[in-house]
């Protein structure tokens, strides 16, 4: 397992993570709860790395993974001293063309 998404999920277990407000309402717009963000971290993969342009840590992940409900969810988070401080959530959305 990558050591990154190991040291998110000691986090995570360890209940030293947080949700901004705008994940909040994302998650809130697109009708999740955290046990299924949750899920999708956990179940997922880091799908990539990018510089933090605010400065508070080095790197921003971004998370795929499915939810309980099989939904396809990315979470971008980052490792802000002790705390996986999650900041954006997005849900793959069926194509109704």
């Amino acid at each position: 397992m990558d050591p990154t998404l190991e040291r998110i999920l000691e986090l995570i277990e360890d209940n030293a993570y947080e949700f901004t407000e705008h994940a909040l309402d994302r998650m809130a717009e697109d009708d999740l709860d955290e046990e299924e963000v949750l899920s999708a971290i956990e179940q997922g993969f880091i799908s990539k790395r990018q510089r933090d342009r605010r400065g508070e840590a080095p790197w921003v992940y971004t998370i795929l993974g499915d939810s309980e409900t099989n939904r396809a969810v990315y979470v971008a988070g980052k490792i802000v001293g002790e705390t996986f401080r999650i900041f954006r959530i997005l849900t793959a959305k069926e194509d109704t063309g």
